[in-house]
């Protein structure tokens, strides 16, 4: 349990916050997720998804299919220093997390992924019997 106790905070010459850090005592114990903002394209060969996810690892990236279900994961690994001690946490994530439901148009089972400076790019190929195909028109 840890101890709660309150601090003044000067912002300014005239504005004075106080604070306790017990509403956020618990907040720091488990794993806090934000929903990453994406961007979801399509194409005649499938789709292909970006998902900003800054602080991001590829060691500490998690992308899962069940089913008809995508799951991405993304662990934050920005460690403060040791002396850092904070007082409030609103902003810090832990990590992303978002789940999506794939259409049995998508083969789950190819897809490719990469991460380049915080944006996770995912391509979700069509099922090739689902994609479209062009017919030639003969001359008589």
């Amino acid at each position: 349990m840890m101890h709660c106790h309150r601090k003044k905070l000067k912002l300014n010459d005239e504005t004075e916050v106080v604070m306790s850090n017990e509403l956020y005592a618990s907040d720091r114990e488990k794993p806090r997720y934000i929903s990453p903002r994406v961007d979801i394209c399509e194409d005649d060969d499938g789709i292909s998804l970006y998902a900003d996810m800054p602080g991001v690892a590829r060691d500490g990236l998690i992308i899962e299919t069940l089913e008809n279900k995508l799951s991405i994961k993304g662990n934050i690994d920005l460690e403060p220093d040791a002396s850092y001690k904070p007082i409030m946490n609103e902003v810090r994530y832990n990590a992303y997390s978002r789940e999506f439901t794939l259409s049995k148009e998508f083969d789950s089972t190819h897809i490719s992924a990469s991460l380049n400076d915080g944006v996770l790019y995912l391509h979700i190929p069509k099922r090739e019997e689902l994609k479209p195909t062009r017919i030639k028109i003969n001359l008589d």
